[in-house]
């Protein structure tokens, strides 16, 4: 008969304690960069903010917008003082998840991993990478789709359209550049997948 005591000091069971005792100290570290606990809302307001030049809410917990645009250009108007609400997903799923309440962004900035694929298991792992940046304009969305509670299925030509990284979409500028300009790039490749690999 097999000694339970020694599987559980030498099984799956040990090995999951200390994998999830390094994941702690790490999630602790990456907590005190970014000022919130380590989850994907706080991750992804802080990472589009310091690469985006984005003024985030002092209150982290401010209902409909999690901050405003710095710089850069919509269709020629300026971007500076708009509202932004900030998604990130660790797979694109072209589902968003739209704000309901009476203080609107003005934009949605989302960050995806990869596509997830049709034939995907659920359980599948999706590691923390970002391998699109797409901007929506939150009045063009509205006459598209219905906001609610649950996520909102948008189709895959809006996503294409609304994509800035790593394709571009040309209504999104700064100072007559390209808006996410080669700075900005190299600061999103340091979370691609070949970075994570």
């Amino acid at each position: 008969m097999t000694d339970r005591r020694n599987v559980i000091a030498e099984g799956p069971l040990r090995c999951l304690a200390a994998l999830l005792t390094a994941r702690n100290v790490l999630d602790c570290e990456m907590t005190k960069i970014i000022g919130r606990p380590m989850d994907k809302g706080p991750f992804g307001e802080f990472v589009a903010s310091q690469i985006f030049d984005l003024d985030l809410n002092l209150n982290a917990a401010k209902k409909g917008y999690d901050g405003y645009f710095t710089v850069g250009d919509y269709k020629g108007e300026p971007l500076k003082g708009r509202k932004v609400e900030i998604k990130y997903y660790t797979k694109c799923d072209r589902s968003l998840d739209l704000k309901t309440g009476v203080e609107k962004p003005a934009f949605y900035l989302v960050m995806t991993g990869p596509p997830k694929r049709d034939n995907e298991d659920k359980d599948t792992p999706a590691p923390w990478v970002i391998e699109s940046v797409f901007l929506f304009e939150t009045e063009a969305l509205e006459q598209v789709v219905v906001p609610k509670k649950d996520p909102v299925g948008i189709k895959k030509e809006r996503w294409v359209e609304a994509q800035i990284y790593p394709a571009h979409n040309g209504d999104f500028t700064n100072e007559g550049q390209e808006f996410v300009n080669e700075e900005r790039r190299a600061a999103l490749a340091l979370f691609g997948s070949e970075a994570v690999d």
